[in-house]
């Protein structure tokens, strides 16, 4: 039962593991800009606030938030949310594995 119990969890994080580099992937093919963006629209900032803080249009905010969403492959703001926190667990969660 225990080596099932660690063989189940291998899996998991392995899958886990996958997920991860697959959303690092991604994220590699992201402007310096857009992972600005990126992460001032999972902070929960409005395209009118991204804008001032990144000193461009509101029209462009908008261009580079639906750039980010086709690059990243995500269809809610729930999943790009999802997909930050991957990223940001990178160091301790990827390591060298």
């Amino acid at each position: 039962a225990l080596l099932q119990a660690v063989r189940a969890r291998a899996v998991v994080d392995g899958r886990k593991w996958r997920h991860a580099r697959q959303v690092e992937d991604k994220y590699q093919r992201l402007t310096q800009r857009e992972r600005q963006v990126f992460s001032l629209v999972v902070d929960g900032l409005s395209h009118k606030q991204i804008a001032k803080q990144i000193g461009t249009s509101e029209v462009t905010t908008k261009v580079h938030k639906k750039n980010i969403m086709n690059k990243m492959q995500s269809r809610s703001l729930v999943e790009l949310v999802a997909m930050h926190q991957v990223i940001g667990a990178r160091p301790e969660g990827l390591g060298g594995a």
